[in-house]
């Protein structure tokens, strides 16, 4: 038997910090109640299939009353009425009664318990004389009372939390061990609240670095780097190997001058570079002043996070000042060390996932203030005519397959009507290529946020989680489409089929009368009551 396995059995357990186990619990599938008890306190998080689906506390400030009050969103004395209304045990839970009596909107409730479930889990994961105790199968039907919210980002949060830098350090081992990536950059970006440092290492991450030279590319000190490291690896993005996978590529021997290395590449005794690398080197730096940075790289701005990683390896090839030794080279000095510095730039602003979004808006608005445009019209109905005409030319375009020309135009249509549902279609069109999924996503959470009963919506995002295999995420948001419609045909028929019969009856009765075990006052009832 394992030791997780013996932890489930029912055993307190005091070895591991919090965030740890609740990886554990995630990646053995695992339902029911995990207590972080002390003396005075015992909080809880519920599990079900491995997925943490509510937090609750046993004391007063952590209940949802008490916070809904601390944070001004009702009153003590609203409070007490509601408390008095909830005295009998068949009374609804109180995040039912918030919404259906219209005293909190869904949303704003929603907002209030995930923040609740934070500040329970950052309290419990450095509760000094914790202990740890696993009941399976408990509250096995417990409703998703976080869904705006995954798993796997609840991890990385708690081990974010988590201050033990001893503990921290340890699980990264030496400066020689290797860390990887485990999934594309691009879905890390699109599917996790990064914080700047762990957005910052994983931008360097594009190939299996040691421990040491990401450190010191990055120039983080050690408690900052394993800061930054830790909630990552934890969370499952990145793996620690004892050493490095194989990656068949070239590399850069030690002590040997890379004028020797562009020698034996060529089997020549001296490298010298060619006119055609000279022409290019001339043209790119006399024209780098007009180009931004996709320009510069001969990039897409859809190019994903790997693209620019292969392309500032090139340049970094081809353009390093060191070259000036070669023959044919050594009048280009100046214009090697300025190309260089330009694709330093170019890289560290594309490959950060918190600067390339900033960098994308202010290209976009320059366009907007620099760039020729068609006329918008100033009056109402024909703006509404220039928009009828653009989406039946969209149509058109798209019977043809020219999806290019109808990402175009959908675009200048959003930008007259940005409406949910002309959010909606170009989502769809965007999400024909997966190099645009992250500008698709973006759409569709402007149409959701327009619109949260917009089921296509809802629809659209559950069938993308669904081709990424996100079991989690696709649940919460065929629940969204069901909320907004519980007899739409589609969902029922997608949730179903995803969670069984019973779990999709046991939803759908709580969709009108939630039934949920609570605290004193509902600290972990469920939102999906708002109809």
């Amino acid at each position: 038997m394992t030791n997780l396995q013996e932890k489930l059995d029912g055993r307190c357990w005091t070895e591991e910090p919090l965030p740890e186990i609740l990886r554990d619990l995630n990646r053995r599938g695992a339902t029911g109640i995990l207590t972080v008890g002390t003396p005075s306190i015992d909080r809880e998080f519920i599990f079900v299939s491995g997925e943490l689906r509510a937090a609750r506390s046993s004391i007063e400030s952590e209940k949802l009353g008490s916070w809904l009050v601390v944070h001004s969103l009702i009153s003590p004395g609203r409070k007490k009425e509601l408390l008095q209304i909830q005295e009998g045990s068949d009374a609804p839970p109180l995040g039912h009664i918030l919404v259906t009596e219209r005293i909190l909107r869904r949303h704003t409730l929603e907002r209030a318990l995930e923040g609740l479930a934070l500040a329970i889990l950052e309290r419990a994961t450095n509760e000094e004389l914790a202990e740890f105790l696993f009941t399976e199968g408990r509250d096995a039907g417990q409703l998703d009372t976080l869904p705006g919210i995954t798993t796997q980002q609840l991890i990385l949060l708690s081990a974010r939390y988590f201050n033990d830098f001893e503990r921290k350090k340890k699980l990264l081992g030496t400066e020689e061990h290797h860390l990887s990536l485990e999934l594309p950059l691009e879905e890390i970006i699109q599917d996790f609240d990064l914080a700047t440092d762990e957005a910052t290492l994983l931008g360097k991450l594009y190939l299996s670095r040691s421990v040491g030279d990401l450190r010191k590319s990055l120039k983080m000190d050690r408690e900052r780097f394993v800061s930054a490291c830790y909630p990552l690896v934890i969370s499952g993005l990145v793996s620690v190997v004892p050493r490095p996978k194989m990656v068949l590529r070239s590399k850069v021997v030690k002590g040997e001058s890379v004028k020797k290395q562009f020698s034996a590449a060529a089997g020549t005794d001296e490298a010298s570079a060619s006119e055609q690398e000279v022409w290019a080197l001339r043209r790119l730096h006399a024209r780098m002043k007009d180009l931004d940075h996709y320009e510069f790289f001969g990039v897409s701005a859809y190019a994903s996070y790997q693209d620019i990683a292969d392309r500032w390896e090139e340049f970094d090839r081809l353009y390093n000042p060191v070259r000036v030794s070669e023959t044919g080279m050594a009048s280009f000095a100046a214009e090697l060390k300025e190309v260089h510095a330009r694709a330093e730039e170019a890289y560290k602003t594309l490959s950060n996932p918190r600067l390339r979004p900033r960098y994308d808006r202010m290209l976009r608005a320059r366009a907007a203030g620099l760039e020729e445009q068609e006329p918008i019209p100033d009056n109402e109905t024909a703006r509404e005519a220039l928009v009828r005409e653009n989406l039946r030319e969209v149509e058109s375009l798209i019977r043809r397959e020219d999806f290019f020309s109808a990402i175009q135009l959908m675009e200048k249509t959003t930008d007259l009507d940005p409406s949910p549902t002309n959010l909606l279609k170009l989502a769809h069109l965007l999400l024909l290529n997966p190099k645009w999924t992250a500008r698709a996503l973006e759409k569709l959470k402007r149409a959701l946020e327009a619109d949260s009963k917009l089921v296509e919506g809802w629809l659209l995002l559950a069938e993308h989680w669904r081709n990424r295999k996100s079991p989690e995420r696709e649940r919460k948001a065929l629940e969204r489409a069901l909320m907004a419609d519980a007899g739409n045909v589609r969902a029922l028929s997608e949730y179903e089929g995803l969670v069984g019969t019973d779990a999709m009856q046991r939803f759908l009765r709580r969709l009108g009368t939630v039934k949920t075990e609570s605290g004193s006052d509902g600290s972990h009832s469920g939102v999906h009551s708002a109809r």
